[in-house]
């Protein structure tokens, strides 16, 4: 079992999931980001499929992972399925942001989900892992932004249990519900931050990072640029 970073963002839209990849490509590149993985030759890249095959009066699936060209993956897209695809950072040691788009609870409603596994902060001096996610960060900003009108939120998954979120994106994290599923100490006090376009995002602070027993604990404060 592994901790998962996850940033989901509801958008208020009821364009299908093929209108959002071009712009979410975007943002990757605005992020520096690529398909292509540093692991594989012919600028291949890594995604899951998940296909309905709606010949069949089942709704039969087929799901798989695979190593692919940016062809066969937009193959897949405008083909109808949903795919959670992995864009790697331009780093001698680079971190892996997964994404994918699906339907929202509503007809006028999408979802993008961003994942970040927990290995890229664990184990790492704490001005490392501040500068991990301090990154991390901007990716969720790059991509809130691009996707407007959207609102979102931050927490850890491990072993099935969603923590309590502890960053939002268009409104306060005052106002968002908890799980029940707490961090523990230190004592945080909520930053708002109002993005150079507009927008607004606020956070617990210290920002929980796991540990391999219970939580590790870093200021995103200084790393913001927040008073």
């Amino acid at each position: 079992m592994s901790h998962t970073l996850i940033c989901n963002f509801t958008i208020e839209s009821t364009r299908g999931r093929v209108y959002w990849w071009p712009l979410l490509f975007e943002a990757m590149r605005q992020c520096s980001l690529q398909f292509a993985s540093p692991y594989l030759s012919n600028g291949y890249g890594r995604y899951l499929y998940d296909r309905e095959n709606l010949q069949h009066e089942q709704n039969d699936e087929e799901v798989d992972s695979v190593a692919g060209s940016f062809k066969n993956l937009w193959d897949e897209i405008y083909g109808g399925s949903h795919v959670l695809v992995s864009f790697w950072s331009k780093d001698v040691d680079p971190m892996v942001l997964e994404v994918q788009v699906g339907e929202g609870m509503d007809p006028s409603t999408k979802n993008v989900g961003l994942n970040v596994g927990g290995a890229e902060f664990m184990g790492r001096p704490e001005d490392q892992a501040r500068e991990r996610l301090d990154r991390v960060m901007g990716w969720m900003k790059t991509v809130y932004e691009i996707c407007q009108p959207c609102s979102g939120e931050v927490y850890w998954l491990y072993a099935g249990v969603h923590y309590d979120p502890w960053a939002s994106f268009g409104r306060s994290i005052a106002m968002l519900p908890t799980s029940g599923a707490g961090y523990g100490e230190p004592e945080k006090t909520i930053v708002e931050q109002i993005l150079p376009w507009g927008g607004k995002v606020s956070w617990l602070d210290p920002v929980p990072i796991p540990k391999r027993w219970g939580w590790d604990f870093i200021s995103l404060r200084d790393a913001e640029n927040v008073e």
